[in-house]
């Protein structure tokens, strides 16, 4: 907003998703997730939702799903000083709670007997505030070191149309780092 740009490395995300086959083709699908972002004045935003799904390309080395259903999304910001040019200005905390719609698809490639990519894109319409969503989009390299343990790199994007007043309504994220692998993964 005021061309002010930052780095951060204080982002903590989570989730967890389960599915369900009810037949070769569909499923159903359950899930939370929980983000932290100190430079969004993030405190927690929490949804939890599910709904159902269609695998569209189910191979033994490709998986491609589109999904839908509902979710509550529950946001709680903390209290921040406006940047310049009025750093004086205390912006009040503000929480949010709404249903959404969740619209996605899903993609698990298996590139070599190693290495894997996924992407994800889901888009959250808000139903309780007509006009406003939500939209996120991961994409993830995972190279297996062990069977339990591999090395990844993440690239995530995360947009909401409505940010607290102040604050940009995208947030970009790159991570890398080790990954545990219990039970069998996607592949």
């Amino acid at each position: 907003m005021n061309n002010v740009s930052s780095v951060t490395a204080h982002n903590i995300t989570g989730g967890i998703r389960g599915d369900l086959n009810v037949s070769d083709r569909m499923f159903v699908f359950a899930f939370t997730d929980f983000e932290y972002n100190a430079f969004q004045h993030l405190d927690l935003r929490n949804v939890i939702g599910g709904g159902f799904g269609y695998h569209v390309i189910k191979t033994e080395n490709t998986q491609f799903d589109v999904f839908g259903g509902a979710s509550y999304n529950q946001e709680y910001y903390s209290s921040y000083l406006l940047t310049p040019p009025d750093p004086t200005t205390l912006q009040p905390a503000i929480t949010r709670k709404s249903g959404e719609i969740v619209l996605g698809e899903s993609l698990a490639m298996k590139l070599g007997p190693r290495t894997s990519l996924t992407e994800q894109f889901s888009l959250y319409p808000n139903l309780s505030s007509g006009g406003d969503f939500r939209a996120t989009f991961d994409v993830t390299a995972n190279t297996k070191l062990k069977n339990w343990l591999g090395w990844q790199i993440t690239y995530g994007d995360i947009y909401i149309t409505n940010p607290p007043f102040g604050l940009k309504g995208n947030d970009q994220v790159l991570s890398t780092g080790l990954r545990l692998t219990f039970g069998k993964g996607t592949f």
